[in-house]
């Protein structure tokens, strides 16, 4: 399971470390981890199961009585008192389905995380470090596509799930009382700093309404990921509609966050976290959205951890230190 995510701030400078992320033995490993991943991933399909009829279900002790969460986690959650519910909202023409991880606080802020991955691969669980966010009522999409209604599109039509997740917050509200009694919150781990930033960007009312914005090893440029993954350009090309010599373009300039990073509003504060040995989203990515956004003056902090792997799960206490500070300040 991945366990306890989430970052001491280290700033490095920005340059490239020499790091092979194309050799047979880096692909290989990363199928392997993709394959045990997917499997773990397969087990979280219960937890978004809802009763007949039903858009909204308290899992709570389905969560706590659950094997396949480590105690670490649990006694966590049950410190803050938290309670889990999944839920399903409209977008468009589909029915997404969510997790809501709710702690009983006057003072808590919301969290939006937005997940990576893509159909059943990473998967959100309702119990993780994600979920148990200092401080926060934590909101969590699975994207149409990936159980229930819809189609991936990796960056396409799915992006308005983030839109309409935001739109559904009222109707929870209706629920559970405030979500947010301070600060709003949104965080992206690897498509998900993608898919965050597609969001913002096409729907500027969101940068109005969350107050912070963290990408987590986002895959910012697709041009640098078509060109660096062979595996995922492949990907791309058998089941999310890049047709190379068509419409490869087209369809990378509306996935690339860099291609509209001139969009974001210098009132957003934005927190780019890297890892130097991240060998499925190069350091590349933090490095020209960075770029991008201090071209228009952006409020854009970049930070690189020099060790750090993909979602930096190998830093994860100095993830969470270097977050909170920037949530915080």
């Amino acid at each position: 399971m991945l366990k306890y995510l989430l970052f001491t701030l280290l700033t490095f400078p920005i340059f490239c470390f020499s790091l092979d992320i194309t050799s047979a033995d880096v692909i290989s490993k990363r199928k392997e981890e993709g394959r045990r991943v997917l499997e773990r991933c397969k087990q979280n399909i219960p937890f978004y199961d809802l009763e007949e009829g039903a858009s909204f279900q308290d899992i709570t002790e389905k969560v706590y009585s659950s094997d396949l969460f480590c105690d670490y986690l649990k006694n966590k959650a049950r410190s803050q008192s938290r309670r889990f519910y999944t839920f399903s909202y409209p977008s468009d023409n589909t029915t997404v389905k969510g997790f809501l991880s709710y702690i009983p606080s006057q003072d808590a802020n919301l969290l939006v995380f937005l997940r990576g991955g893509n159909r059943l691969l990473s998967l959100p669980s309702p119990l993780s470090s994600y979920s148990l966010y200092h401080n926060c009522n934590v909101l969590i999409t699975s994207y149409r596509g990936s159980i229930g209604d819809g189609k991936d599109e990796f960056g396409g039509e799915d992006v308005n799930d983030v839109l309409h997740l935001v739109n559904h917050i009222p109707t929870l509200e209706k629920r559970m009382g405030p979500l947010s009694h301070n600060k709003r919150f949104i965080l992206g781990g690897s498509r998900g700093g993608m898919q965050m930033f597609l969001a913002l960007t096409r729907y500027r009312e969101l940068q109005d309404y969350f107050d912070k914005a963290v990408s987590l090893s986002g895959l910012l440029d697709m041009e640098t990921t078509i060109s660096e993954r062979r595996d995922m350009k492949n990907m791309f090309a058998d089941d999310f509609g890049l047709k190379i010599g068509i419409n490869k373009e087209v369809w990378m300039e509306k996935r690339s966050p860099t291609k509209h990073a001139h969009l974001i509003q210098n009132t957003l504060p934005i927190l780019i976290l890297q890892g130097m040995q991240d060998t499925r989203v190069s350091p590349a990515h933090g490095q020209k959205m960075t770029e991008k956004l201090r071209e228009n003056n952006a409020n854009v902090t970049l930070v690189e951890f020099k060790e750090g792997n993909h979602c930096l799960r190998n830093l994860y206490k100095e993830r969470d230190k270097t977050i909170l500070e920037f949530l915080n300040n």
